[in-house]
């Protein structure tokens, strides 16, 4: 009984408290035009309040896409419109502690910052509560979209992570919950976790690798952190009203990427905005602020591996290949030369666990936003269509119930 008593508890703490609900816009910043006419969604949890937008017919294969580090869910506004015009319902949705204006997920009333508010590991406990509550919701598995450090998520999440208690856990009970409730993963441009286990896996990094690695931590522990500091001051924001209103401000943007594109061509590229407002995008895709728990939690995993924090090796479980079977299915999309999520790495993670593996664009960024998000739109649809028709031949419980 005792036992029990304390798997429901593990099982609540894993979940916590959600709920949906539609709400009319606030107002409109931080949301981008192709989103404006989607409907307004929250889902509440135990602290939190997830903020996101839902587009496409209501009785639509649901689809749910949650961004990467330092980003808001307003720059996944092209790849949801590609995905609805198919006639998928696509639900995106800022991370704890992250997103622009109106697209903000921050903290309920009377709740303050504390270590580990905003980590990773509060992060799976939010992904594993939306799965439920969106499933619920429709009454079907959904496909799980992630990019960067959301598909860092999700890779923790098939595992099954029991997060309660004083040691965290894999529980197979969990993990064939979320198989029965996620139709299928496709996960865009995130660093693969063979990273971290090169040396267990016999992977040798080439002097480049390790100098692409290197560029990949400064960016992510120092130069973001430095510019989101530098972004959410009050001098910023003044300054960025007074730029709204600069003319030609859209050229001047397009032109300093343009400058960086020498630099920076392997993350995000001028050529990656296509026919897009350089200014507007920008401003819009990135997160007001950027907690430190996040950061932190990032440097352990470039340094240590990834470890939740309280001992469990997310890394080496979605590794073992012996559980692949038992966990919903994972498809990779890989940019040519992305330093932010190194393509040979996830080949080899994908031919390690029998994945699907494709290559889109260039860079981080390049078929998430702009035009070139039409060919990711069309490999989801692809395989969503190939994972319901195998869902219907077997008759399993993944699309019946």
């Amino acid at each position: 009984m005792g036992k029990f008593v304390f798997w429901v508890f593990s099982l609540y703490l894993s979940l916590g408290i959600a709920s949906l609900e539609y709400r009319p816009f606030p107002h409109y910043e931080g949301v981008p035009k192709n989103l404006i006419l989607g409907e307004h969604f929250e889902i509440h949890r135990p602290d939190v309040t997830l903020k996101g937008v839902a587009i496409g017919p209501k009785n639509g294969q649901p689809i749910l896409i949650t961004p990467g580090y330092f980003g808001s869910a307003g720059y996944l506004g092209d790849l949801a419109n590609h995905l609805s015009n198919y006639g998928y319902r696509v639900y995106v949705l800022s991370l704890r502690g992250k997103g622009q204006g109106a697209l903000y997920s921050g903290l309920k009333p009377g709740f303050e910052p504390r270590e580990g508010r905003f980590g990773l590991d509060e992060m799976v406990r939010d992904k594993i509560a939306v799965i439920d509550i969106l499933y619920k919701h429709h009454g079907t598995p959904i496909v799980l979209g992630g990019h960067s450090l959301s598909g860092i998520l999700i890779r923790a999440v098939s595992v099954g992570p029991s997060l309660g208690g004083e040691n965290h856990r894999e529980d197979a009970r969990i993990r064939r919950r979320l198989k029965d409730r996620v139709l299928y993963a496709p996960i865009l441009k995130s660093p693969s976790p063979t990273i971290s286990k090169a040396d267990e896996l016999g992977i040798e990094m080439t002097r480049f690798q390790k100098l692409r690695m290197l560029k990949a931590h400064l960016y992510i522990t120092t130069l973001a952190p430095a510019f989101s500091k530098l972004r959410d001051s009050n001098l910023s924001r003044k300054l960025e009203q007074l730029l709204s209103h600069v003319p030609f401000i859209d050229a001047l943007a397009k032109l300093g990427l343009k400058s960086l594109d020498l630099l920076n061509s392997d993350i995000m590229a001028s050529k990656d905005l296509g026919k897009l407002k350089a200014y507007d995008a920008l401003r819009i895709a990135m997160a007001q602020r950027l907690e430190q728990d996040i950061v932190s939690d990032l440097d352990r995993i470039i340094k240590n591996g990834f470890h939740s924090r309280k001992g469990l090796d997310y890394a080496k479980a979605y590794l073992r290949s012996e559980t692949a079977q038992d966990r919903f299915p994972i498809d990779l999309i890989s940019g040519s030369d992305d330093t932010l999520a190194l393509k040979e790495f996830n080949i080899f993670e994908a031919k390690l666990l029998g994945l699907k593996h494709y290559v889109v664009g260039r860079s981080h960024m390049e078929g998430i936003i702009g035009e070139p998000s039409f060919e990711i739109a069309k490999i989801i649809h692809r395989r969503t269509q190939h994972h319901l028709r195998t869902s219907k031949k077997l008759g399993c419980s993944r699309y019946f119930n």
